[in-house]
Formats: structure tokens, sequence, C-alpha cells
């Protein structure tokens, strides 16, 4: 449950930022305009999007790798069973 639940909140976070405050600041810096001109633009939005993305993308990973260790031991629990199917079936034939 726990993994869903950090997965839906993941995802109100991003409709709250898509859809919330859109303010961008930028900082500019000019010089001499015959020497040089820069501009630096820092979007939070863009940054934060990018930083749920990584994070679901991890849990996406952990939850993969959680799916494939339960796979293997329903498989190691099947194969048991069946084993001990077999070691009882010629015991009971023989009577």
């Amino acid at each position: 449950m726990g993994f869903f639940s950090s997965l839906w909140d993941g995802a109100k976070s991003v409709v709250k930022t898509i859809f919330g405050d859109h303010s961008s600041t930028e900082a500019t810096s000019h010089t001499n305009s015959s020497v040089s001109s820069s501009q630096i633009i820092y979007e939070p939005d863009k940054v934060k999007i990018a930083e749920l993305e990584n994070g679901r993308m991890d849990k996406a990973i952990e939850a993969q790798k959680e799916i494939m260790h339960m796979n293997n031991e329903m498989q190691l629990y099947i194969m048991e069973a069946h084993q001990k199917v077999l070691n009882i079936a010629p015991k009971s034939s023989k009577r």
C-alpha cells in the first residue's frame, strides 16, 4: 500500500505543479552591449517535474524488482509442492 500511496502523492504533486502556480524566476545580467549579453532563466516548475519523474522511475524499478522476487518465491513454492507430490505418489501406489 505504501508504494501506491506514494505514487498517488507524486501524481497529485505533478498536477499541482502543472496547473498551480506557473511563476518562473528570471535573473538577467547585461553587460556592455558591445561586449556580451547573457540571460539565465530558472524555472522551478520544470526542475520539480524532473525530480518527480526521476523518483517515479526509481519507484517503478523497485516495484518491478519486488514483483520479480515474489514471482521467484512462488515458483519455488510450486516446485517444492510438486516434489512433495512426487515423493508421496510412489509410496501410496506400493500398498
